[in-house]
């Protein structure tokens, strides 16, 4: 079951992992809902690995609880990020993972963040594969590329931009404050940013 408030320029989806959907709940807790859609997975997979006989139903579920997500697009939804939580005890940073090219080259404000929480900020490029062959054909050189499980149709071929954000936290649950504003903060730039690109392009 998926719940979602009110129509709103960003798509946030929080709980894809139903481990991590404490964490999302109160980074979106502190965001303005005037510009925040919250899409709220109460019954998400798991984020531990399945068993190797269970690996085809776990790529099943994991591709059709993506595609349901786009339902969840509307005419007015400009962005959609997707909250993740990982975890490391020794340091705070996170990933961010898109196709969309605005980001590089907006990186600095990104980075400006992590330096603001003595954080660490990772940007990767996702592609559809990671074979060196392949990256050769890319339009651009990425120094860091990801390869994801998330059906091309959310993060490629969507009208709307995906944003897949992992927040790693010291522990596992709801997060400290200080890293529920990190990832506030993030959340908060990349949609200027996204926003950016778009008036421009418009």
């Amino acid at each position: 079951m998926m719940r979602r408030q009110q129509s709103a320029p960003v798509l946030l989806v929080i709980g894809v992992h139903r481990d991590e959907l404490a964490f999302g709940a109160k980074v979106a807790e502190g965001l303005d809902p005037n510009y925040f859609q919250v899409l709220r997975i109460e019954k998400g997979i798991s984020g531990e690995r399945p068993r190797h006989d269970q690996v085809k139903q776990f790529d099943q579920k994991h591709r059709d609880l993506y595609l349901q997500i786009l339902q969840y697009l509307t005419p007015t939804t400009r962005l959609l990020i997707d909250l993740h939580q990982g975890l490391d005890c020794s340091k705070l940073r996170a990933d961010v993972f898109s196709y969309n090219s605005f980001i590089p080259s907006n990186f600095n404000n990104l980075a400006d963040v992590a330096r603001d929480f003595k954080a660490e900020v990772y940007w990767y490029h996702l592609v559809e594969d990671t074979l060196l062959t392949n990256l050769e054909t890319e339009e651009f050189p990425y120094d860091l590329v990801a390869k994801t499980p998330i059906p091309l149709e959310v993060w490629k071929y969507s009208r709307v931009p995906y944003i897949g954000l992992e927040i790693y936290t010291h522990n596992n649950g709801s997060g400290s404050t200080q890293e529920q504003q990190f990832a506030r903060h993030l959340i908060n730039r990349l949609s200027s940013m996204a926003f950016k690109v778009a008036d421009i392009e418009t």
